[in-house]
């Protein structure tokens, strides 16, 4: 019996390792001011990423590099591309939240999550609910892929609403505005080797180059 339980346990935690190796496929849901829905899929392989989304309007979808901090957004249509870059050059620097820690526990889609409030010229802001990215499934190298996401959505305002831990070791999967009432919920996570295609610029597109402006930090 014994020995059934020791191959057990070795089967459980080899499946465990290969979830949190392979690259992941995160769905999130927003609802917007106006209560409009929107489904964002996340695909994470190594330091890269693409979004999904299946709101109308905006790129066919967006590749991110969270390693040199380069974004692309794709159009199929037009076989283009433009890229703006993420980094600290060029974005503020200082839109870290401040997070306090609340006595309340939360859980999204089966997942039990530390709730925290953001708070902004001391007053409360934000709420979230965040979690260890291996709680669904992340390895540190793509929970800090994630944690840059949400930490470039604030700099370039690209309208996510998440927050992330200083240590990019804890994200949120439950993010709601206080202020609007907009939310950001985490839904699924499929763990699985994503084509190399899906992460690539196909050959044949070309750039739209875009002058960009580098912003002033705050002082």
């Amino acid at each position: 019996m014994s020995g059934y339980i020791n191959k057990a346990a070795v089967l459980l935690s080899c499946c465990l390792m290969g979830a949190a190796h392979a690259d992941s496929i995160l769905t999130f849901e927003k609802m917007g001011a106006g209560g409009k829905k929107e489904i964002r899929t996340v695909s994470i392989t190594g330091r890269w990423l693409r979004i999904d989304s299946d709101a109308e309007g905006g790129p066919d979808y967006t590749l991110m590099d969270t390693g040199r901090m380069i974004m692309f957004e794709i159009d199929d249509k037009n076989k283009s591309f433009r890229q703006t870059h993420m980094g600290k050059y060029y974005w503020p620097k200082d839109v870290v939240p401040k997070l306090t820690p609340m006595r309340e526990k939360g859980a999204v889609a089966g997942v039990r999550c530390n709730m925290i409030q953001e708070v902004d010229a001391d007053k409360p802001a934000a709420t979230h609910c965040m979690v260890p990215g291996q709680d669904v499934g992340l390895n540190q190298r793509k929970t800090k892929t994630l944690s840059r996401l949400f930490l470039v959505s604030r700099r370039m305002d690209l309208d996510w609403g998440a927050a992330t831990t200083p240590d990019e070791r804890q994200v949120s999967i439950n993010s709601q505005s206080l202020e609007n009432g907009e939310s950001l919920k985490f839904v699924s996570a499929v763990h699985k080797p994503i084509p190399d295609n899906r992460i690539k610029i196909p050959d044949e597109f070309k750039q739209i180059r875009v002058k960009q402006q580098k912003h002033k930090h705050s002082e």
